[in-house]
């Protein structure tokens, strides 16, 4: 049985297009908020101060450890990335006190039941 690879000469092609695809989609995916440890090219995410632009010389970043400027790696403002976990956090303290609120409820009806 040959590889498909050899039966269709656009194959190769299409699985690199759709990696890069994936890639892209892992990278919008996990803009928000604190990135996860890896980068999806596989690369560390680590803290950096920027020591080049002028305008951002110590500013700090979260940036993939082989980065390129290729839009297919995570290269985040750190003050950007803490507004948005801090968001998401409160978002979710939020959502748990209604839980907590709807089961003290439901207690307290239990309770009148006896």
């Amino acid at each position: 049985m040959s590889d498909i690879s050899e039966k269709d000469p656009y194959y190769a092609e299409m699985k690199r297009l759709k990696e890069l695809e994936d890639r892209r989609t892992l990278i919008a995916d996990g803009d928000y908020g604190l990135p996860p440890t890896r980068c999806p090219c596989g690369g560390r995410i680590i803290e950096e101060t920027s020591q080049t632009e002028a305008e951002d010389i110590g500013r700090r970043y979260l940036i993939c450890n082989v980065f390129e400027n290729d839009g297919l790696h995570i290269r985040k403002n750190w003050v950007h990335a803490i507004q948005e976990e801090v968001t998401k956090l409160k978002n979710e303290v939020h959502e748990q006190s209604k839980q907590i609120r709807k089961l003290k409820e439901l207690v307290a009806r239990v309770e009148n039941m006896r």
